[in-house]
């Protein structure tokens, strides 16, 4: 028993130390566990962030593997196994790592858009009553610009009757910090774009394309919200 539980943590270590070798596609051969998830938690990879969030777990992990391997060179493996817990743990990092959810699956939600032909302050009021920082305009039943509170506040300071003028008079943001995200797109995809771009929009949808239906718009304000949700979803399926 515990010698099957020893082998199965060091097979499930080993998978995942591949797994980060292959990230660091430049990496040596003969790099070791704690250098590699130093380099990546430092680095702008698309699991830095979780690889971050886990670090002293993942070290702390590589030392009860070290151990084990020494106990197996020495045919000593009855002195020294890992606990259920210590294996669950491992499982765990190492689903979130390698097969995170996708970006839909996290992060789709009901979206509220406004419509072209909407006055400024109609736009804010909403966008107020829901907390929102971002909000995508509809035009004829297609995206047409994204408005952010930023954006709609200098509008206010630079017109007197910006209240009562309407949303198509303006252009759209910097689509710079606007991407899409379809469901081959991680979450870890999504939240690397968000925190590597100021004021960073994501959209989801079921293609990634500019004209497809929006199933969710995520800003930083999402991450915070969601920051354990990926976690319980991929703790249910270990």
């Amino acid at each position: 028993m515990n010698e099957t539980l020893s082998l199965r943590f060091i097979a499930q270590f080993n998978l995942l130390d591949k797994y980060l070798e292959d990230v660091l596609s430049d990496c040596d051969n003969h790099t070791n566990f704690v250098h590699k998830i130093r380099q990546i938690s430092q680095g702008e990879y698309s699991i830095s962030q979780i690889v971050h969030q886990y670090y002293y777990e993942l070290n702390t992990l590589s030392n009860v593997r070290n151990q084990l391997v020494h106990t197996i060179g020495q045919d000593q493996l009855e002195y020294l196994t890992p606990t259920t817990h210590a294996l669950d743990q491992l499982m765990m990092i190492s689903m979130l790592i390698m097969k995170p959810l996708s970006a839909v699956d996290v992060y789709a939600k009901p979206v509220i858009n406004c419509r072209t032909d909407q006055t400024i302050l109609e736009v804010i009021q909403i966008m107020v009553e829901h907390d929102f920082s971002h909000i995508p305009t509809i035009n004829h039943n297609q995206y047409s610009m994204t408005l952010s509170q930023h954006h709609l506040f200098s509008i206010i300071a630079q017109y007197d009757n910006a209240r009562e003028m309407l949303v198509k008079d303006f252009t759209q943001i910097d689509d710079q910090s606007v991407a899409r995200f379809g469901p081959q797109h991680s979450s870890l995809d999504v939240e690397y774009h968000i925190l590597t771009h100021m004021n960073a929009v994501a959209y989801l949808s079921q293609s990634g394309l500019p004209s497809a239906e929006i199933l969710g718009i995520v800003t930083e304000h999402d991450l915070v919200e969601h920051a354990d949700l990926g976690l319980q979803h991929q703790i249910q399926s270990v």
